[in-house]
Formats: structure tokens, sequence, C-alpha cells
């Protein structure tokens, strides 16, 4: 179940998402600049992919902190690519010392068109309006995944009731901001 979806939603497909990290810290207080440093990623201006991100900045140090999100997993290595590429050529170019790390939080998902199909049945017959749509919202392990903002408390009512499907909430981790 999705509570950033809007009920009725069954996710044809669910992003990948990769957990980012850097950390670049100056020698002086005067060399950091005065702008952002995050970069722009390709594809986050056409929705090929979705980023997340936060920027702390504490005397000589700045960090960056977020996710990169994309429904394949070639655009997510090429944003990745794209993200250290950028931040490395700053460290670099101004003399900074860097660290990042990354780490796969879940891969792209496409559901099986079956179990999408035996769903949204089931919830037509239960007089549930239902919708077919890609989302945004990483999941890591599941068979289907179903919106249910605006009538998720109905919806686990059915579910638990029925006793057709495993009810599977995402954890606080999995909904990040923009989820």
């Amino acid at each position: 179940m999705l509570p950033a979806e809007p009920a009725g939603t069954i996710a044809t497909r669910t992003a990948g998402a990769i957990e980012v990290v850097a950390r670049l810290t100056w020698r002086e207080r005067s060399e950091v600049p005065p702008a952002p440093v995050l970069p722009a990623l390709p594809g986050e201006n056409d929705g090929v992919v979705r980023t997340f991100f936060s920027e702390e900045n504490k005397e000589t140090t700045c960090s960056l902190c977020g996710e990169i999100r994309a429904f394949t997993e070639e655009d997510l290595r090429q944003a990745l690519d794209a993200f250290l590429r950028e931040i490395n050529r700053a460290a670099a170019l101004g003399e900074v010392v860097l660290e990042t790390r990354a780490v796969c939080l879940a891969p792209p998902r496409i559901f099986p068109s079956p179990v999408r199909k035996r769903l949204g049945q089931e919830l037509q017959a239960a007089g549930f309006g239902v919708r077919f749509a890609p989302s945004w919202t990483p999941v890591p392990d599941a068979d289907v995944c179903l919106g249910v903002r605006g009538a998720g408390e109905w919806l686990e009512k059915y579910f638990r009731e029925s006793g057709s499907w495993k009810i599977v909430m995402p954890g606080p981790d999995q909904l990040r901001s923009g989820s």
C-alpha cells in the first residue's frame, strides 16, 4: 500500500532509488562557494529522473544527502554517474576534500500484468475505482502496489477481511520527501 499515491492506483512499475551522500571540506571558510553545490542531473527536467536532496553547510563543510530515483537501471546509473562526475569536478577545481557514498535502496520494479489485472478486477468487483500508473515511490519487495491516499482505512479493512492479499505498508525510511 502506497499512502502517497491516489487511492485505487495500481502501480505498473515503481522507481528504483539510490541514496547518495557527499561531503566536501574546504581548508578555509573563505573558500566555500556562496551558491549551492548540488549539480543538475540529466533527465531531471524531462521527468526521467527525480532527485530529493538537502544541502547543509557548516563552517568549511558542505554535506549533500538525498536520493536519485528513476524507472530504469540505466537512468539510475547515468544520473549517479553524472552526480559523482560533477561533484568530483567541483572538488578538484576547488582543492576540496571529497567523501562520497552511494547505496542502492531499491531497484526499479515492473509488476507482472496478471497480478495487476487480478487486483484491479477484485477492486472493481468491490465497487472501487481503479487506474493503472507508474509510481515514483521505491518498493524493494512487493508483488504489486496500490495507492491508498484518501481511502487507506477502507482499503486496509477490505483486504484484511477478504484475506486475498497480504498488506505491507512501506516503512518511514521509504517515505522520504517527495514519495
